[in-house]
């Protein structure tokens, strides 16, 4: 295969990526998988793509922006092809330790710790499980940390900015609505297995028939989504619509428009699509069409809703913050962790507890939270608050899909009107 080759080299990066995705799921499911990712990658990151593309040019049926499409870069298909085969690279060399720790997580139980943490129904089980859990981890996940030192992220000082203003602003809030609780606690007050009302028994299929009346599933083939087996609460819901927001943004995607420049390496526009399916969950309207809730019935489960998405914004932004301390060594990011964790928990928080947070591009995906609340206020501007009925705004969302698009920029001010919503669900 020929790097010079855009179209060849955008079909090959797209199937590497999904190879990856599908591989990392298995293993955060503690199933034992293997990766062979193409022998290439590791020899095309380090060279130069060799592509000299005229600012517009259909090249092997690509579709290429130029500066009339409001594209700045002179060579975005060169450089969308650079920043794929960096990061798939940089996701390989990573692959070995991930996949050694997940192997010692299986070794010593840790995967049956976690989910009997998750499910169990009382504070001295949760406790008891939670120990468990990050005693495994901590005898088997420091090869995973070694591997964040040898292989750092990119930089996204943005995302700081965002992660600390986020805690500042929620502080008082999460005191008075959510108190102060024990780290064992806090992951499964994320799952909202409060929020219990409604929810259909069967998933299979249960999101796509809540947008089959507004056309926007018209015409698209789906890729296979597989779906967790396991529902620990109405968190699992929400993930479900999130999978389903990501697959029509993929299956919407024209033929004529690359892979590189559709989906942005930093994996920006998929999670920002993520979050606002999943987060449509929280949408009183939404509870009251699609779950038959009364209003009162409704707004309780909102709440419940509203409390598990301010704890795993916390959880996250302090899991990030850590993660960007490991720029300093372990020790430094421990501590951190430790000293975050006392804003969060009434005790100091292990490290290696929030190790499954812990991901390459885990401030794109922190950022793609408010990101999605924009697009959500201006899609309730267009097309009023059940905007997720509207046949118009599933054109709109259609329309979107089938351009390339560069995400926005994150602005502190998101943080706050992200956290407004959050508070007006709690009330």
């Amino acid at each position: 295969m020929r790097p010079e080759d855009p179209l060849r080299e955008d079909l090959a990066l797209e199937a590497a990526a999904r190879r990856l995705e599908a591989a990392e799921r298995a293993l955060g499911r503690g199933e034992t998988t293997t990766l062979a990712m193409l022998s290439w990658l590791d020899d095309a990151a380090q060279k130069p793509s060799g592509l000299v593309l005229p600012p517009m040019i259909s090249a092997g049926g690509l579709w290429v922006p130029s500066a009339q499409d409001g594209s700045s870069d002179p060579d975005p298909l060169a450089s969308g092809l650079k920043a794929w085969r960096e990061r798939l690279s940089s996701d390989q060399r990573r692959w070995s330790s991930r996949s050694a720790v997940a192997q010692r997580w299986r070794d010593r139980d840790a995967f049956v710790h976690r989910a009997a943490w998750l499910t169990a129904d009382t504070p001295p089980q949760r406790e008891l499980h939670a120990t468990s859990f990050a005693t495994a981890v901590e005898a088997a996940s420091a090869e995973a940390l070694d591997a964040f030192d040898a292989h750092p992220p990119p930089a996204q000082p943005e995302a700081i900015l965002l992660a600390e203003r986020l805690l500042d602003a929620t502080d008082d809030v999460a005191r008075d609505v959510v108190g102060m609780r024990p780290y064992a606690d806090a992951i499964p007050h994320v799952l909202a297995r409060d929020a219990d009302a409604g929810w259909p028994r069967v998933r299979d299929g249960w999101a796509e028939q809540l947008f089959t009346s507004t056309g926007l599933l018209e015409g698209l083939t789906l890729p296979s989504r597989l779906l967790s087996p396991n529902v620990w609460g109405a968190s699992t819901f929400a993930r479900d619509l999130g999978e389903l927001g990501v697959a029509i943004l993929r299956a919407g995607r024209p033929r004529s428009v690359p892979f590189v420049l559709h989906c942005t390496a930093d994996g920006g526009r998929e999670a920002r699509r993520r979050r606002l399916f999943a987060d449509l969950v929280r949408s009183e309207p939404w509870l009251q069409r699609h779950l038959s809730l009364g209003r009162d019935r409704a707004r309780a489960v909102r709440r419940a809703l509203s409390r598990a998405a301010l704890v795993e914004a916390r959880l996250r932004a302090a899991a990030f913050l850590a993660q960007e301390a490991l720029r300093d060594g372990v020790g430094a990011a421990r501590e951190r962790h430790a000293d975050l964790g006392t804003r969060l928990h009434t005790d100091r928080a292990p490290l290696l507890g929030a190790l499954p947070m812990l991901h390459p591009r885990a401030g794109t995906r922190f950022v793609a939270r408010f990101a999605a609340q924009q697009e959500a206020v201006s899609f309730q501007e267009r097309f009023d608050e059940d905007w997720f009925r509207n046949p118009r705004a599933a054109e709109a969302l259609r329309a979107a899909d089938a351009r390339a698009e560069d995400e926005p920029e994150p602005e502190v001010a998101w943080v706050d009107a992200w956290v407004a919503t959050v508070e007006s669900g709690l009330s």
